[in-house]
């Protein structure tokens, strides 16, 4: 599937790289490391804070993506200026399948169990704010640990646009879903700000009754502002808790994905603290 030009005419960053994993002090972008993570690719080092989009192109997807993380060497001094958010990601492209909006899943999905699990009152309050922030939000057993939500109430903000028309990877958000329906549009007429849609998402009727269709371009962004990727920290309202601890060497995943496990996208972030216990 041939993508419009202005997908299509970006650049790439993202050659082979010979580092692995246990190579910390080649990383390039120490202290951290971004690895392609799609099933049938080989792993592949991407780099942060590029502003060069990264490729994305298997039998769901195709497109391209940006991810910047605050707090490092190569975050520009204005990406995150008057922000709290400490991570973002751009995705844009065109899906080869139509896909419900409630088949496409988003958030945190861990390679095994997390390890040295807080007290019972303090997994308790983090999964009253995960559910606060997001409804829809399910959480995995202690075997096989996720936090996944459908991935349109995840996007803090999404653009669909006709080829052609979609706005630059590094264009301010700006949302619009007016061309999948009146549902996405305001009495006023225009777009349905992003807020509104997300709580309407978190609806499962409502979720069921569009698709992520084939024939429009999609943008959408994502940001947060509890893991600090910079220095391997959760900020809570109450604490700060060393992500390191409870990882292992487990990374952190930036993901999206069908509920029958085929990948839209899939990155593996890694910290040097993950790695400090076992270099000693």
């Amino acid at each position: 599937m041939a993508l419009q030009p202005v997908l299509s005419g970006l650049p790439s960053n993202t050659s082979p790289h010979d580092d692995s994993v246990s190579d910390i002090e080649n990383w390039p972008d120490k202290p951290l490391l971004m690895q392609s993570a799609l099933a049938e690719e080989p792993a592949r080092v991407d780099r942060v804070n590029s502003s060069l989009p990264l490729p994305i192109n298997n039998d769901v997807f195709e497109g391209w993506a940006i991810f910047w993380a605050a707090g490092l060497a190569s975050t520009p001094e204005h990406m995150f200026n008057g922000h709290k958010r400490k991570t973002s990601l751009v995705v844009q492209g065109k899906f080869k399948q139509a896909l419900p909006f409630n088949a496409v899943l988003s958030g945190q999905r861990f390679s095994g169990p997390l390890q040295h699990l807080p007290a019972s009152w303090l997994t308790s309050t983090i999964l009253k704010l995960v559910h606060h922030i997001n409804p829809a939000m399910v959480v995995g057993t202690v075997s096989s640990p996720s936090l996944l939500a459908p991935l349109v109430s995840m996007a803090q903000c999404i653009n669909v646009s006709q080829p052609g028309t979609e706005p630059s990877l590094n264009a301010s958000p700006v949302e619009d879903m007016r061309l999948l329906g009146s549902q996405f549009q305001s009495p006023s007429g225009t777009a349905l700000p992003a807020n509104e849609r997300k709580h309407l998402m978190t609806n499962k009727e409502a979720c069921s009754q569009h698709s992520f269709d084939c024939e429009h371009v999609w943008t959408l962004h994502f940001w947060q502002h509890f893991l600090d990727v910079a220095n391997c920290t959760i900020k809570l309202p109450f604490a700060t808790i060393e992500a390191a601890k409870y990882l292992g060497t487990m990374p952190i995943s930036i993901q999206a994905s069908t509920r029958d496990g085929q990948d839209l996208w899939s990155w593996k972030l890694w910290h040097e603290k993950q790695f400090a216990a076992t270099s000693r």
